[in-house]
Protein backbone atom coordinates (compact mmCIF):
# COMPACT_ATOMS: atom_id res chain seq x y z
CA UNK A 1 0.00 0.00 0.00
CA UNK A 2 1.43 3.43 -0.96
CA UNK A 3 2.35 5.73 1.91
CA UNK A 4 -0.27 8.31 0.95
CA UNK A 5 -3.03 5.70 0.91
CA UNK A 6 -1.99 4.53 4.38
CA UNK A 7 -2.01 8.14 5.59
CA UNK A 8 -5.53 8.68 4.24
CA UNK A 9 -6.84 5.45 5.80
CA UNK A 10 -5.39 6.30 9.21
CA UNK A 11 -6.69 9.88 8.98
CA UNK A 12 -10.18 8.67 8.06
CA UNK A 13 -10.19 6.22 10.99
CA UNK A 14 -9.05 9.00 13.31
CA UNK A 15 -12.00 11.18 12.33
CA UNK A 16 -14.48 8.29 12.61
CA UNK A 17 -13.24 7.25 16.06
CA UNK A 18 -13.14 10.88 17.18
CA UNK A 19 -16.78 11.41 16.20
CA UNK A 20 -17.96 8.31 18.05
CA UNK A 21 -15.81 9.22 21.07
CA UNK A 22 -17.36 12.68 21.42
CA UNK A 23 -20.81 11.25 20.71
CA UNK A 24 -20.48 8.57 23.41
CA UNK A 25 -19.31 11.17 25.94
CA UNK A 26 -22.25 13.41 25.05
CA UNK A 27 -24.67 10.49 25.51
CA UNK A 28 -23.12 9.60 28.87
CA UNK A 29 -23.57 13.18 30.08
CA UNK A 30 -27.10 13.80 28.81
CA UNK A 31 -28.54 10.35 29.48
CA UNK A 32 -27.46 10.07 33.11
CA UNK A 33 -24.76 7.51 32.34
CA UNK A 34 -22.48 8.22 35.25
CA UNK A 35 -21.75 4.57 35.87
CA UNK A 36 -21.65 3.60 32.16
CA UNK A 37 -18.24 4.93 31.21
CA UNK A 38 -17.04 1.81 29.39
CA UNK A 39 -18.45 2.79 25.98
CA UNK A 40 -16.66 6.18 25.90
CA UNK A 41 -13.50 4.47 27.16
CA UNK A 42 -13.72 1.92 24.34
CA UNK A 43 -14.10 4.54 21.60
CA UNK A 44 -11.34 6.70 23.08
CA UNK A 45 -9.08 3.64 23.17
CA UNK A 46 -9.68 3.11 19.43
CA UNK A 47 -8.92 6.79 18.89
CA UNK A 48 -5.67 6.77 20.87
CA UNK A 49 -4.35 3.54 19.30
CA UNK A 50 -5.03 4.89 15.80
CA UNK A 51 -3.53 8.23 16.81
CA UNK A 52 -0.34 6.54 17.98
CA UNK A 53 -0.02 4.63 14.72
CA UNK A 54 -0.66 7.83 12.74
CA UNK A 55 2.05 9.73 14.63
CA UNK A 56 4.37 6.80 14.04
CA UNK A 57 3.70 6.21 10.34
CA UNK A 58 2.60 9.55 8.84
CA UNK A 59 5.51 11.86 8.04
CA UNK A 60 3.53 14.76 6.54
CA UNK A 61 3.71 17.09 9.52
CA UNK A 62 1.33 19.83 8.39
CA UNK A 63 -1.20 17.37 7.02
CA UNK A 64 -1.26 15.64 10.40
CA UNK A 65 -1.72 18.95 12.25
CA UNK A 66 -4.84 19.62 10.17
CA UNK A 67 -6.15 16.16 11.07
CA UNK A 68 -5.45 16.85 14.75
CA UNK A 69 -7.49 20.05 14.53
CA UNK A 70 -10.36 18.28 12.73
CA UNK A 71 -10.40 15.54 15.38
CA UNK A 72 -11.25 18.12 18.03
CA UNK A 73 -13.29 20.35 15.72
CA UNK A 74 -15.80 17.49 15.32
CA UNK A 75 -16.66 18.04 18.97
CA UNK A 76 -18.43 21.26 17.96
CA UNK A 77 -21.28 19.02 16.79
CA UNK A 78 -22.02 18.41 20.47
CA UNK A 79 -20.64 21.58 22.11
CA UNK A 80 -22.16 24.83 20.88
CA UNK A 81 -19.94 27.47 22.44
CA UNK A 82 -17.18 29.63 21.00
CA UNK A 83 -15.42 29.44 24.35
CA UNK A 84 -14.67 25.83 23.48
CA UNK A 85 -12.09 26.99 20.90
CA UNK A 86 -9.23 27.44 23.44
CA UNK A 87 -9.64 23.80 24.47
CA UNK A 88 -9.48 22.72 20.82
CA UNK A 89 -6.30 24.72 20.21
CA UNK A 90 -4.76 23.37 23.44
CA UNK A 91 -5.61 19.79 22.42
CA UNK A 92 -4.19 20.31 18.93
CA UNK A 93 -0.98 21.79 20.34
CA UNK A 94 -0.53 18.90 22.78
CA UNK A 95 -1.13 16.36 20.00
CA UNK A 96 1.52 18.11 17.89
CA UNK A 97 3.94 18.11 20.81
CA UNK A 98 3.34 14.37 21.26
CA UNK A 99 4.00 13.87 17.54
CA UNK A 100 7.33 15.70 17.82
CA UNK A 101 8.32 13.56 20.82
CA UNK A 102 7.53 10.34 18.97
CA UNK A 103 9.36 11.43 15.81
CA UNK A 104 12.34 12.57 17.89
CA UNK A 105 12.56 9.19 19.59
CA UNK A 106 12.46 7.44 16.22
CA UNK A 107 15.14 9.73 14.77
CA UNK A 108 17.65 9.21 17.57
CA UNK A 109 17.05 5.51 18.23
CA UNK A 110 19.10 2.78 16.60
CA UNK A 111 16.20 0.33 16.68
CA UNK A 112 12.54 1.07 16.07
CA UNK A 113 10.24 0.36 19.00
CA UNK A 114 6.68 1.60 18.76
CA UNK A 115 6.08 0.92 22.45
CA UNK A 116 9.06 3.03 23.50
CA UNK A 117 8.25 5.87 21.10
CA UNK A 118 4.54 5.79 21.96
CA UNK A 119 5.41 5.94 25.67
CA UNK A 120 7.33 9.19 25.14
CA UNK A 121 4.32 10.91 23.62
CA UNK A 122 1.44 9.32 25.52
CA UNK A 123 1.31 11.77 28.42
CA UNK A 124 0.75 14.74 26.11
CA UNK A 125 -2.03 12.76 24.40
CA UNK A 126 -3.69 11.97 27.74
CA UNK A 127 -3.41 15.59 28.83
CA UNK A 128 -4.97 16.79 25.55
CA UNK A 129 -7.89 14.39 25.87
CA UNK A 130 -8.36 15.36 29.52
CA UNK A 131 -8.59 19.05 28.59
CA UNK A 132 -11.05 18.52 25.74
CA UNK A 133 -13.26 15.93 27.47
CA UNK A 134 -13.56 17.93 30.69
CA UNK A 135 -14.28 21.07 28.64
CA UNK A 136 -16.97 19.26 26.67
CA UNK A 137 -18.47 18.05 29.93
CA UNK A 138 -18.41 21.55 31.42
CA UNK A 139 -20.14 23.23 28.46
CA UNK A 140 -22.70 20.40 28.28
CA UNK A 141 -23.77 20.71 31.92
CA UNK A 142 -23.38 24.46 32.44
CA UNK A 143 -27.00 25.16 31.44
CA UNK A 144 -28.50 22.16 33.23
CA UNK A 145 -30.52 22.47 36.43
CA UNK A 146 -28.49 21.71 39.53
CA UNK A 147 -30.54 18.60 40.31
CA UNK A 148 -29.55 16.95 37.03
CA UNK A 149 -25.85 17.52 37.54
CA UNK A 150 -25.58 15.03 40.37
CA UNK A 151 -24.66 11.55 39.12
CA UNK A 152 -26.98 8.68 40.02
CA UNK A 153 -25.18 5.38 40.36
CA UNK A 154 -27.02 2.32 39.14
CA UNK A 155 -26.51 -1.32 40.02
CA UNK A 156 -24.40 -3.22 37.51
CA UNK A 157 -21.94 -6.09 37.59
CA UNK A 158 -19.00 -3.82 38.41
CA UNK A 159 -20.68 -2.19 41.38
CA UNK A 160 -21.89 -5.63 42.54
CA UNK A 161 -18.34 -6.98 42.40
CA UNK A 162 -17.06 -4.03 44.42
CA UNK A 163 -19.73 -4.47 47.10
CA UNK A 164 -19.07 -8.23 47.21
CA UNK A 165 -15.39 -7.53 47.79
CA UNK A 166 -16.23 -5.17 50.67
CA UNK A 167 -18.59 -7.75 52.21
CA UNK A 168 -15.97 -10.50 52.04
CA UNK A 169 -13.64 -8.32 54.12
CA UNK A 170 -16.30 -7.90 56.81
CA UNK A 171 -16.69 -11.63 57.43
CA UNK A 172 -15.06 -14.72 55.85
CA UNK A 173 -18.45 -16.46 56.13
CA UNK A 174 -19.79 -14.06 53.50
CA UNK A 175 -17.05 -14.75 50.96
CA UNK A 176 -19.19 -17.07 48.88
CA UNK A 177 -22.15 -14.69 48.84
CA UNK A 178 -22.72 -12.23 46.01
CA UNK A 179 -24.00 -8.77 46.85
CA UNK A 180 -26.76 -9.07 44.24
CA UNK A 181 -28.03 -12.23 46.00
CA UNK A 182 -27.47 -11.45 49.69
CA UNK A 183 -30.36 -9.62 51.38
CA UNK A 184 -30.05 -7.03 54.13
CA UNK A 185 -31.48 -9.21 56.93
CA UNK A 186 -28.94 -11.99 56.33
CA UNK A 187 -26.15 -9.45 56.06
CA UNK A 188 -27.05 -7.76 59.37
CA UNK A 189 -27.51 -11.13 61.05
CA UNK A 190 -23.97 -12.12 60.06
CA UNK A 191 -22.60 -8.79 61.27
CA UNK A 192 -24.27 -9.38 64.67
CA UNK A 193 -22.68 -12.83 64.89
CA UNK A 194 -19.26 -11.41 64.05
CA UNK A 195 -19.58 -8.73 66.72
CA UNK A 196 -20.81 -11.28 69.28
CA UNK A 197 -17.85 -13.56 68.62
CA UNK A 198 -15.42 -10.69 69.05
CA UNK A 199 -16.96 -9.77 72.40
CA UNK A 200 -17.46 -13.19 74.05
CA UNK A 201 -15.36 -15.48 71.86
CA UNK A 202 -16.50 -18.73 70.31
CA UNK A 203 -19.76 -20.20 71.56
CA UNK A 204 -19.45 -23.00 74.13
CA UNK A 205 -22.04 -25.73 74.55
CA UNK A 206 -22.65 -25.60 78.30
CA UNK A 207 -25.03 -28.56 78.36
CA UNK A 208 -22.92 -31.09 76.47
CA UNK A 209 -22.09 -34.49 77.95
CA UNK A 210 -18.50 -33.52 78.75
CA UNK A 211 -19.56 -30.33 80.55
CA UNK A 212 -22.30 -32.18 82.44
CA UNK A 213 -19.76 -34.68 83.72
CA UNK A 214 -17.39 -31.88 84.71
CA UNK A 215 -20.16 -30.11 86.65
CA UNK A 216 -21.12 -33.40 88.33
CA UNK A 217 -17.50 -34.02 89.32
CA UNK A 218 -17.25 -30.47 90.68
CA UNK A 219 -20.38 -30.92 92.81
CA UNK A 220 -19.09 -34.24 94.11
CA UNK A 221 -15.78 -32.75 95.16
CA UNK A 222 -17.55 -29.89 96.92
CA UNK A 223 -20.13 -32.12 98.64
CA UNK A 224 -17.57 -34.85 99.49
CA UNK A 225 -20.09 -37.47 98.43
CA UNK A 226 -21.41 -39.07 95.26
CA UNK A 227 -24.57 -37.45 93.91
CA UNK A 228 -27.41 -39.60 92.72
CA UNK A 229 -28.62 -39.95 89.10
CA UNK A 230 -31.79 -38.04 90.02
CA UNK A 231 -29.70 -35.16 91.30
CA UNK A 232 -27.65 -35.27 88.07
CA UNK A 233 -30.85 -34.98 86.04
CA UNK A 234 -31.89 -31.98 88.11
CA UNK A 235 -28.50 -30.37 87.42
CA UNK A 236 -28.89 -31.02 83.66
CA UNK A 237 -32.43 -29.61 83.65
CA UNK A 238 -31.20 -26.53 85.46
CA UNK A 239 -28.34 -26.05 82.96
CA UNK A 240 -30.65 -26.58 80.00
CA UNK A 241 -33.01 -23.93 81.35
CA UNK A 242 -30.09 -21.58 81.77
CA UNK A 243 -29.03 -22.16 78.14
CA UNK A 244 -32.56 -21.59 76.88
CA UNK A 245 -32.73 -18.32 78.79
CA UNK A 246 -29.35 -17.24 77.38
CA UNK A 247 -30.47 -18.23 73.87
CA UNK A 248 -33.72 -16.28 74.24
CA UNK A 249 -31.84 -13.24 75.48
CA UNK A 250 -29.37 -13.55 72.57
CA UNK A 251 -32.19 -13.80 70.02
CA UNK A 252 -33.97 -10.82 71.56
CA UNK A 253 -30.76 -8.78 71.53
CA UNK A 254 -30.09 -9.74 67.90
CA UNK A 255 -33.62 -8.83 66.83
CA UNK A 256 -33.44 -5.52 68.67
CA UNK A 257 -30.01 -4.71 67.20
CA UNK A 258 -31.04 -5.57 63.64
CA UNK A 259 -34.19 -3.44 63.88
CA UNK A 260 -32.12 -0.55 65.19
CA UNK A 261 -29.57 -0.96 62.40
CA UNK A 262 -32.31 -1.07 59.76
CA UNK A 263 -33.73 2.17 61.13
CA UNK A 264 -30.28 3.78 60.87
CA UNK A 265 -29.81 2.42 57.35
CA UNK A 266 -33.22 3.79 56.39
CA UNK A 267 -32.07 7.25 57.46
CA UNK A 268 -28.87 6.87 55.46
CA UNK A 269 -30.65 5.55 52.34
CA UNK A 270 -33.50 8.05 52.53
CA UNK A 271 -36.13 5.29 52.26
CA UNK A 272 -37.59 2.53 54.41
CA UNK A 273 -35.43 -0.60 54.63
CA UNK A 274 -37.54 -3.73 55.22
CA UNK A 275 -34.66 -6.21 55.15
CA UNK A 276 -35.57 -7.98 51.91
CA UNK A 277 -33.54 -5.59 49.75
CA UNK A 278 -30.33 -6.74 48.11
CA UNK A 279 -27.16 -5.50 49.78
CA UNK A 280 -25.79 -4.04 46.52
CA UNK A 281 -28.95 -1.93 46.13
CA UNK A 282 -28.66 -0.77 49.75
CA UNK A 283 -25.08 0.46 49.28
CA UNK A 284 -25.98 2.35 46.10
CA UNK A 285 -29.07 3.87 47.75
CA UNK A 286 -26.93 5.18 50.61
CA UNK A 287 -24.35 6.58 48.16
CA UNK A 288 -26.97 8.28 45.97
CA UNK A 289 -28.79 9.70 48.98
CA UNK A 290 -25.55 11.10 50.37
CA UNK A 291 -24.73 12.75 47.05
CA UNK A 292 -28.29 14.09 46.84
CA UNK A 293 -28.01 15.67 50.30
CA UNK A 294 -24.77 17.39 49.28
CA UNK A 295 -26.41 18.71 46.11
CA UNK A 296 -29.41 20.02 48.03
CA UNK A 297 -27.15 22.10 50.26
CA UNK A 298 -25.31 23.35 47.18
CA UNK A 299 -28.59 24.34 45.49
CA UNK A 300 -29.49 26.52 48.47
CA UNK A 301 -26.17 28.30 48.09
CA UNK A 302 -26.27 30.33 44.87
CA UNK A 303 -22.48 30.76 44.75
CA UNK A 304 -21.97 27.01 45.09
CA UNK A 305 -24.47 26.30 42.31
CA UNK A 306 -22.60 28.65 39.96
CA UNK A 307 -19.21 27.02 40.43
CA UNK A 308 -20.46 23.46 40.83
CA UNK A 309 -20.22 22.62 37.08
CA UNK A 310 -16.61 23.81 37.15
CA UNK A 311 -15.89 21.65 40.19
CA UNK A 312 -17.35 18.60 38.44
CA UNK A 313 -15.32 19.34 35.29
CA UNK A 314 -12.10 19.64 37.30
CA UNK A 315 -12.91 16.40 39.11
CA UNK A 316 -13.38 14.71 35.73
CA UNK A 317 -10.08 16.16 34.46
CA UNK A 318 -8.11 14.84 37.43
CA UNK A 319 -9.83 11.46 37.04
CA UNK A 320 -9.02 11.05 33.35
CA UNK A 321 -5.28 11.63 33.80
CA UNK A 322 -4.59 8.66 36.14
CA UNK A 323 -7.07 6.39 34.33
CA UNK A 324 -5.44 7.21 31.01
CA UNK A 325 -1.98 6.53 32.42
CA UNK A 326 -3.17 3.14 33.64
CA UNK A 327 -4.98 2.12 30.45
CA UNK A 328 -2.09 3.35 28.27
CA UNK A 329 -0.26 0.07 28.91
CA UNK A 330 -3.02 -1.71 27.01
CA UNK A 331 -2.87 0.91 24.26
CA UNK A 332 0.87 0.26 23.85
CA UNK A 333 0.29 -3.47 23.39
CA UNK A 334 -2.45 -3.05 20.78
CA UNK A 335 -0.51 -0.42 18.83
CA UNK A 336 2.59 -2.64 18.81
CA UNK A 337 0.53 -5.67 17.73
CA UNK A 338 -1.13 -3.77 14.84
CA UNK A 339 2.26 -2.41 13.73
CA UNK A 340 3.69 -5.94 13.76
CA UNK A 341 0.77 -7.15 11.60
CA UNK A 342 1.24 -4.28 9.13
CA UNK A 343 4.93 -5.11 8.93
CA UNK A 344 4.32 -8.82 8.42
CA UNK A 345 1.86 -8.37 5.55
CA UNK A 346 4.19 -5.88 3.87
CA UNK A 347 2.21 -2.66 4.26
CA UNK A 348 4.98 -1.22 6.42
CA UNK A 349 8.65 -1.91 5.75
CA UNK A 350 11.70 -1.32 7.92
CA UNK A 351 14.90 -0.41 6.10
CA UNK A 352 18.43 -0.08 7.41
CA UNK A 353 20.64 2.89 6.66
CA UNK A 354 24.15 3.97 7.53
CA UNK A 355 24.73 7.33 9.17
CA UNK A 356 27.91 9.35 9.52
CA UNK A 357 28.39 10.65 13.04
CA UNK A 358 30.89 13.33 14.06
CA UNK A 359 33.17 12.58 17.00
CA UNK A 360 35.90 14.62 18.73
CA UNK A 361 39.24 12.82 18.98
Amino acid sequence: MPKKALSYVLSFLLLVFAFFSWNSIDNAVLNDGASDFWIPLLWISFLVITLGLSMFLIREKYFLVVIFFLVFFLDFIFVHSLFFFPSIFAGTALFYYSYLMIQSDMAFSLKISIRRSFRRGIYAIILALSVVISSQYFFSISDMPMEKLIPKFKSNRYSDQLVSFIISKISPDLKNFKSDELIVDDFLNEIFNVMLKKQIGEEVDIVGDDNSREVGTLIQSQAKETISSQEKELVQVFMQNEKNQISELSDQAKKSAIEKWKAQLSDLAGSEISGNEKVSELFLSILNNRISNISDSAVRNSKSSEIFPMILALALFFSIVPIGSLVSRIWFLFAAAIFAILKKIGIVKIVYETKEVERIE
